[in-house]
């Protein structure tokens, strides 16, 4: 099949529509790239067509959504993205398409268990989506113990950079997040924090190097707390978090509140009303709120009072991302968020990497996906790849809650760069009504 891997290679060559270098946290996590093969080393190359190896027909990729208040994430690419990927591979010569098959976890990881078993039972061995790190984490053995190849859009977690297993991400992994964060921090002035994150792979993660990092920077993570992530009432929590605030002040000038939530950020800052103290500091959040429609919904006034900056992954800046976004805005008249973008870039990584493989066999396709992933630039940019099949290379968008045309709204408003952590700001928020 060595023939079939050289016009694979040179389809995924036909995809780049160029690199930019850019700039990298951690550029000692970049894989080395292989040894060239000398001129007459490699193996006899066998012959014959591409059904002796299986790939003829309907190849089932998985795709397990984790559900979400705001549903909208991923329609329309389920027609889109499939239509453009058998175009392409009928296009090159490939006898085989692929075809989505979607299950909703219904915002369950113990859920998302059972939809992994599901889609293998019916003899699927690579699935996507996986946004949510716990969903991950509480399949993991199922998923390593059977090659089942998963490809998330948005599992950032450090506790499943794990090298050599069958999980790939195309976001960066929350260590780069956690110095993006720091940086942030430092360009704010702030002295202490105290933190409120959920109690899954993904929270954990991120509360651990971010406090390992803000011991090195001499930030002081003054308490924290720590929520079940199954919690939809945070009374008790937002009254010790008030509490926990009232009592670094007493101690330092320059205050923050580090959250490490999703979604439910919009149910906690409506129960925050009840305590004063809370609307004396600001709020700093993660990629976990940043962007999310419903906090903007139902509690926009109040993210905007605490100044409510979140940081995120940035993609790349390229003509394919542009094309991308107006074709997405077109059809559905809104702008997609990275992970959606993420999520493209998956199926093209799944489609292409089980192309290379020239058999759909999870083993085989896993040893692709790097060596695939290190030739493709796809809406979000290069999709290179570290040793724990986590993405590379990141820089970092800061977003902030903005009041607009009557409502309110999500605005960029800085930038981090990756390999100076230097902050540009484009709306640099006043923080003198918290006395900074």
């Amino acid at each position: 099949m060595e023939n079939r891997s050289l016009i694979i290679a040179v389809a995924i060559l036909m995809l780049l529509i160029g690199f930019s270098a850019g700039y990298f946290f951690g550029m000692s996590s970049v894989a080395p790239a292989e040894e060239a093969i000398e001129p007459g080393a490699e193996e006899e190359q066998p012959t014959g067509p591409v059904e002796e190896a299986g790939l003829t027909g309907t190849v089932k990729i998985g795709v397990v959504m984790i559900g979400s208040i705001a549903p909208r994430e991923l329609p329309p690419l389920e027609e889109w993205v499939e239509e453009e990927v058998n175009d392409f591979l009928k296009e090159i010569g490939y006898d085989f398409e692929i075809d989505l098959l979607y299950e909703n976890a219904e915002r369950s990881s113990d859920l998302a268990v059972e939809k992994v078993q599901t889609l293998h039972a019916q003899g699927v061995q690579v699935i996507l989506g996986m946004r949510w790190s716990s969903s991950i984490q509480k399949s993991y053995d199922y998923v390593v113990e059977n090659n089942i190849v998963v490809i998330s859009e948005g599992s950032t977690s450090p506790l499943l950079a794990i090298p050599g297993d069958t999980v790939f991400r195309l976001p960066p992994n929350d260590l780069l997040q956690s110095r993006a964060l720091i940086q942030l921090h430092k360009d704010l002035g702030t002295e202490a924090v105290v933190l409120l994150y959920r109690g899954d792979a993904w929270g954990d993660g991120l509360r651990n190097e971010f406090r390992r990092l803000a011991q090195q920077e001499g930030i002081v993570v003054f308490d924290e707390i720590r929520y079940s992530p199954e919690a939809t009432e945070f009374s008790g929590e937002v009254a010790s978090l008030a509490d926990k605030v009232s009592q670094a002040l007493q101690e330092y000038e320059k205050v923050a509140i580090q959250t490490f939530v999703f979604d439910e950020l919009a149910n906690i800052l409506q129960q925050a009303q009840d305590y004063e103290v809370l609307f004396q500091v600001p709020w700093i959040g993660s990629d976990g709120t940043s962007g999310v429609d419903i906090i903007i919904e139902d509690a926009g006034e109040l993210a905007a009072q605490t100044i409510q900056l979140s940081t995120i992954f940035a993609p790349t800046e390229s003509l394919k991302h542009q094309q991308f976004v107006e074709k997405y805005v077109e059809l559905t008249g809104f702008e997609p968020g990275v992970y959606t973008k993420c999520f493209y870039d998956s199926v093209w990584l799944a489609a292409l990497s089980i192309a290379a493989a020239g058999e759909y066999d999870g083993a085989k396709i896993a040893e692709k996906v790097p060596l695939v992933a290190e030739k493709l630039f796809g809406v979000t940019g290069w999709l290179l790849l570290d040793e724990a099949g986590d993405r590379a290379a990141a820089s970092y968008t800061v977003q902030m809650v903005v009041q607009a045309d009557g409502g309110y709204e999500w605005v960029r408003v800085a930038s981090i760069d990756a390999l100076t952590g230097a902050v540009s700001w484009v709306q640099k928020p006043d923080f003198s009504q918290f006395g900074w």
